[in-house]
């Protein structure tokens, strides 16, 4: 379950930094901390 929750995280990261790149002028960055707060405690809940 921690593998899916990991892979969705990071497909969404994914999709927010290719949006950046796209459009930089219209991108919401918002999302990034959220996402990278979701992978950080999914990274330390995986290792343990």
């Amino acid at each position: 379950m921690g593998r899916l929750l990991f892979l969705v995280a990071m497909v969404g990261l994914a999709g927010e930094l290719l949006l950046f790149l796209a459009n930089p002028a219209h991108a919401s960055l918002s999302a990034l901390p959220e996402a990278w707060g979701l992978v950080s405690v999914l990274l330390k809940g995986n290792s343990g």
